[in-house]
């Protein structure tokens, strides 16, 4: 679920800031279906819509983060996907050394906050979400929610996201024996825990989550179902590392 999808004649293509950027169709079709308007509603349609620019202009937003970390260390050929529930931004190769990896898993998602915190600020300088236009409001709480909860969870230690590519960075530095599979058990454990944190509020009593605190979005069933892929993703991992790390040991099967 992981892997590109192949290019078809349906894709936006473009260049920004000399950086091939494609979208992919299904891109558009995912923003839609996590969209937080009902379609029963009289103005769903330009909610739709807003929602669907939200999401396109942050998630390239934390692409362009990484491209330009890229572009710093001197990767050749750098690209941007956008497709299904994000993006993906690389190159034919990969900086030497791990804390070049790191800053450039970290860029995606700092690039994000800096554009929440843009957002947030220019209300403080001119205020403008309660205006007389309409919808406001709406894109206003909706691009703090997107470039501030979104690269929050894409932090979590859980590969392949941002936070799990640093946390396998961080173990081998750490200089553990063996420190894919480390990372690919950080990953089990902690997408698990969030699949547990996710079902306890949405079958659990409301209080159950009591000690998390107000200002964190509460986990749905869709983050149950999308960090248990995860989970299952880093187990398969996991499993792969360890027959390797067999055949090495015997020489053959």
């Amino acid at each position: 679920m992981f892997c590109l999808p192949q290019p078809t004649p349906y894709d936006l293509c473009f260049r920004l800031f000399g950086f091939p950027v494609r979208v992919h169709p299904l891109f558009w079709l995912t923003a839609l279906v996590l969209g937080p308007t009902r379609l029963d509603v009289p103005d769903a349609g330009a909610r739709i819509l807003i929602w669907i620019g939200i999401v396109f202009v942050s998630i390239l937003v934390h692409e362009l983060g990484h491209a330009f970390a890229y572009r710093a260390f001197n990767c050749p050929g750098t690209e941007v996907w956008l497709y299904w529930f994000g993006g993906l931004a690389g190159g034919s190769s990969r900086p030497a050394g791990h804390w070049p990896n790191i800053i450039i898993s970290l860029a995606g998602p700092g690039l994000q906050l800096l554009l929440c915190a843009a957002v947030y600020l220019s209300n403080e300088v001119t205020p403008w979400v309660f205006a007389a236009m309409p919808y406001t409001f709406f894109l206003y709480a909706w691009l703090i929610v997107v470039n501030l909860y979104w690269p929050i969870f894409n932090l979590l230690p859980v590969f392949p996201l941002d936070g799990g590519q640093v946390m396998r960075e961080v173990c081998h530095l750490a200089r553990l024996r063996q420190p894919e599979a480390a990372a690919m058990t950080i990953s089990i454990v902690t997408a698990l825990a969030v699949v547990l944190l996710s079902l306890a509020n949405h079958f659990g009593p409301p209080e159950m989550l009591g000690f998390l605190p107000e200002w964190l979005p509460r986990p749905s069933l869709f983050t149950a179902l999308f960090f248990g892929a995860l989970a299952y993703s880093a187990y398969e991992q996991l499993q792969s590392l360890q027959r390797d790390r067999g055949f090495n040991r015997g020489g053959s099967w």
